[in-house]
């Protein structure tokens, strides 16, 4: 059994080796190219779609990974109060270093741009409230996402710390 590994709130620099957190703080009306997208096949072609995400059950056993290793994927929340992201980075052969698992706790009024080739668990709602546009590029082909399952007695296991303020 992996360790557990706990949420904490996301950050601009936290995120950083994963993704944009796309979050206007400021007083500007417009903040332009707030992140690269990004398409790396002539084939795909921008996808916008609408997805429920599903709810948190703590303790949450991570079953699976994916990532899309040629196309950024934007998540804009449309009608959410929280919502968890759940990273990791790949190791040297590609496949995804579960011993460096990250968690975070997103605010409904903030967006994030996972990069190329960033391992993800599915988008986890953190409240009752779950739907989310999401633009990825596509061609329909399996390039489109890769996954990776993980039996039960390996998935990684996050949770919220004990008299946490989180959640």
């Amino acid at each position: 059994m992996m360790e557990t590994t706990y949420i904490k709130l996301i950050s601009r620099e936290s995120f950083s080796q994963f993704g944009t957190l796309l979050d206007h703080q400021g007083q500007q009306p417009r903040i332009d190219n707030a992140t690269e997208l990004e398409n790396l096949r002539n084939t795909a072609h921008s996808n916008l779609l609408l997805a429920l995400a599903d709810p948190a059950k703590m303790p949450l056993k991570v079953s699976a990974l994916e990532r899309h290793l040629y196309s950024s994927q934007t998540f804009f929340p449309l009608d959410v109060s929280r919502y968890l992201v759940i990273v990791c980075p790949s190791k040297n052969d590609g496949e995804p270093d579960l011993q460096k698992i990250e968690a975070f706790e997103v605010k409904g009024s903030q967006g994030i741009n996972y990069y190329p080739g960033t391992w993800h668990y599915p988008m986890t709602a953190l409240s009752n409230n779950r739907l989310f546009a999401v633009l990825v590029w596509e061609d329909g082909s399996e390039n489109d996402t890769e996954w990776r399952y993980f039996s039960p007695e390996c998935c990684p296991i996050v949770n919220i710390r004990e008299n946490s303020e989180l959640v």
